[in-house]
């Protein structure tokens, strides 16, 4: 059976720059500034191109990515993915990725900038990131069904938090996970998981629920919202809400990934039936 490898992306393959001055000159940049950045973004794609290139032959000395996938029997047919951050950094090696796909493992593959997937605004990540993130692996994964592709994530590489929400989705989705430490030569593999959650617990908290998708709110908000006091909504919803210091409110790490990925639902079962308050 053909694989669909969905691959987060880290920076790793960017120590292997020489040209430290045009690296420097991209680092920390949205990719909104691509076209203002295209000259340094264009020589740091095409000099680390050639050099992996060069090196097609240990693909271990080119960082996780390259050293994860030739683990994974790529193969003709396959599709490859690579979901980087929204900077010039994951443009950078997201480009690279893709160039090199064709003479390493003889396979199609491009990559999207996931807007919202960065590390310096926890808030900005959990509130655009992540609905960003599961909406571009959604789409993707409805054009390769699982009957006919084996549907693999590789959390290799990217931020620790995107490899967490990733393991999860992939759960929800049915897709295997795998992972290669980079110090080591085997693959660790998580096949496709059965997942449980209480969905009730979403009708039982009602729209607010959404409103959380977007921030924490406050705690006497919500008590007013559903007319439940903080011990009844503790016992009530400790599988979804989390508290917050001063007295805010939100949805937990699962809870929000598996609200996102109903809402995607293109029958729009799940948001349309919520009770109303």
């Amino acid at each position: 059976m053909k694989q669909i490898i969905i691959s987060t992306v880290g920076v790793s393959m960017l120590r292997l720059v020489k040209d430290r001055e045009k690296l420097k000159q991209v680092t920390g940049i949205s990719a909104k500034k691509k076209q203002e950045f295209a000259e340094p973004l264009n020589h740091l794609i095409h000099e680390l191109t050639e050099h992996a290139l060069q090196n097609s032959s240990n693909p271990k000395l080119l960082g996780a990515e390259p050293n994860s996938l030739d683990k994974m029997n790529v193969k003709k047919g396959d599709q490859l993915f690579f979901l980087t951050s929204y900077t010039l950094e994951g443009i950078l090696v997201g480009e690279v990725l893709s160039r090199i796909s064709v003479p390493f493992w003889n396979v199609n593959a491009e990559y999207e900038s996931v807007i919202g997937l960065q590390v310096h605004d926890v808030d900005y990540f959990c509130y655009i990131g992540l609905p960003n993130l599961v909406k571009k692996v959604s789409s993707i994964l409805e054009k390769y069904p699982s009957h006919e592709y084996m549907r693999v994530f590789n959390t290799t590489g990217g931020f620790k938090a995107v490899s967490f929400y990733m393991t999860i989705l992939g759960m929800l989705e049915g897709a295997t996970i795998k992972y290669l430490f980079e110090s080591s030569d085997q693959i660790i593999e998580l096949p496709a998981t059965p997942f449980f959650f209480n969905i009730e617990s979403f009708y039982r908290l009602g729209p607010v629920a959404e409103k959380m998708l977007y921030g924490a709110i406050d705690e006497a908000e919500l008590i007013w919202i559903t007319g439940r006091s903080r011990e009844q909504l503790k016992g009530e919803f400790n599988d979804i809400l989390v508290w917050q210091p001063h007295g805010k409110v939100t949805l937990s790490a699962i809870a929000r990934l598996i609200y996102i990925r109903l809402m995607q639902n293109k029958q729009g079962s799940f948001i349309f039936n919520f009770p109303k308050t």
